[in-house]
């Protein structure tokens, strides 16, 4: 999903990412945003109906394509531990490429009431499950022994505060560092005390396979 970051909508999202994540939700008011975006209330809420609707769309736009990016991976004839690799590459690309938004989501998501906060857990639940499949197929084609649930928890710890340390100069790229996690993951989770080199060619070779 392509975002349009020339609209007036996409533009409000993004100059509010910044003043949440610097000042926090509760911090930034309304009418500061609408002097920073140069709008008036009525043309801001015209876009969106509120201050906690910025938010939900903040909190909600990376996941939603987070499982976007999973259900096109998943329709890939992909052997398992290629899926896996590809879906990691994508979470870290997202993070690296949203870093604020993803500051905002994890520092103000329980500022969020009602639906609103009963959609983006449902998508935070799914997205869970997506990566907890692909672990999973790991463990039926062989890659990984039978783990329990939690580990897909720790999995995403790996990625989940990337957000405070991923930096845009630093010596890895986003794809770089979603290997080096990865092979930690297959090592950890082999099935056998060194996974086969047949296995790990696997992973490799359907990298290219990834879009």
């Amino acid at each position: 999903m392509t975002l349009d970051r020339n609209s007036t909508r996409e533009r409000i999202l993004t100059v509010a990412g910044r003043l949440f994540a610097e000042q926090g939700y509760h911090g930034t008011g309304v009418d500061q945003l609408c002097k920073v975006v140069g709008l008036g209330k009525g043309a801001l809420y015209y876009h969106l109906d509120s201050k906690e609707q910025v938010l939900f769309q903040l909190c909600r736009r990376n996941v939603a394509e987070l499982i976007q990016q999973a259900n096109v991976l998943e329709s890939h004839d992909l052997p398992a531990p290629a899926r896996l690799r590809a879906m990691l590459r994508v979470l870290m690309r997202n993070i690296a490429d949203n870093q604020q938004e993803w500051q905002v989501f994890f520092h103000d998501f329980g500022a969020l009431t009602g639906t609103r906060s009963q959609t983006v857990r449902r998508l935070r639940d799914r997205f869970e499950e997506l990566l907890g499949s692909m672990i999973s197929q790991c463990v039926t084609e062989g890659v990984f022994r039978s783990v329990p649930p939690i580990v897909v928890k720790g999995v995403l710890g790996f990625f989940n505060y990337a957000y405070l340390w991923y930096r845009q100069d630093g010596a890895m790229s986003p794809e770089e560092i979603a290997d080096t996690f990865f092979d930690v993951l297959v090592n950890g989770l082999a099935a056998v005390p060194a996974v086969s080199e047949s296995k790990i060619n696997q992973a490799n070779t359907g990298s290219e396979h990834e879009s």
